[in-house]
C-alpha cells in the first residue's frame, strides 16, 4: 500500500520525486454512535514547514499528505472525514465556531466513497470527523506522507528491525528512506510504481 502503482503519480505531483512515508499507519474505526473528531489543519497565518500548501511558478507544494485507503463504504449522511474544500489555501486562521461544527456547517463536506477507493488531501486542508450514523462500522487506514526532504515524525528505516523489512520490495524500502534530498541520489518511484533507474 506504501508504493502502490495506483497512488505513486498522484504523489509525484503532489509532494515531489522521492516522496517518502513519514510515519506509521493508522486504522481508524468507528462504530454506530461514536463522536466526531474537531476540524483541524495548518491553514492560517503562521507558517507551518511541514504541513502546508504553496503554489508558486505554475506548481503545487505540499508538506505532510494523508492517503486514506476506505476498508468500508461511506455513504451520505454515515458521517466520518470531513473537510473544508479549498482551505488549504487560506492564509485566516479557521474561526472555532465552525472547527467545532456549529457555523457554516454547509462549507463542511462529507467524504462519501465505497471500499476500496482512496482519498488523498494534504493536512493543510481544514479537516476532521463527524459523529459516526452508519449501521455498518467505519474503517479506514491512514498513511502520511512528505516530501524526500521533510519529516514531520521522527521514527523512520533504517531504524526499524530488518525482520519488519526483510519481505520489502526495492519500490517499498524507497519509499521508506529517511529524508535527505533527491540530488543525493535518493531513490525515486517511476509514476507506473517502479524503481527509477539512475
Amino acid at each position: 500500500m506504501i508504493a502502490h502503482p495506483k497512488i505513486v503519480p498522484y504523489l509525484n505531483v503532489i509532494l515531489g520525486l522521492g516522496y517518502r512515508m513519514d510515519h506509521n499507519a493508522g486504522l481508524i474505526t468507528m462504530r454506530e454512535g461514536a463522536e466526531g473528531h474537531i476540524l483541524h489543519g495548518s491553514s492560517g497565518p503562521g507558517f507551518d514547514p511541514h504541513q502546508y500548501y504553496i503554489f508558486r511558478n505554475g506548481q503545487m507544494h505540499n508538506g505532510l499528505t494523508v492517503v486514506a485507503w476506505q476498508f468500508a463504504d461511506v455513504n451520505e449522511g454515515d458521517g466520518g472525514l470531513c473537510l473544508i474544500p479549498g482551505s488549504h489555501k487560506g492564509n485566516y486562521p479557521c474561526p472555532q465556531s465552525i472547527r467545532e461544527h456549529e457555523a457554516f456547517q454547509e462549507f463542511i463536506k462529507t467524504i462519501t466513497c465505497k471500499a476500496g477507493d482512496v482519498v488523498i488531501f494534504t493536512e493543510a486542508t481544514t479537516h476532521g470527523t463527524l459523529p459516526w450514523k452508519g449501521k455498518h462500522q467505519r474503517r479506514s487506514l491512514l498513511f502520511r506522507f512528505s516530501p524526500g526532504n521533510l519529516a514531520y515524525a521522527k521514527g523512520y528505516y533504517p531504524e526499524w528491525p530488518e525482520k519488519m523489512l526483510e519481505d520489502l520490495t526495492s519500490e517499498q524500502r524507497a519509499v521508506l528512506e529517511p529524508p535527505y534530498h533527491k540530488r543525493l541520489d535518493r531513490p525515486i518511484l517511476n509514476d507506473d510504481g517502479t524503481l527509477a533507474s539512475r
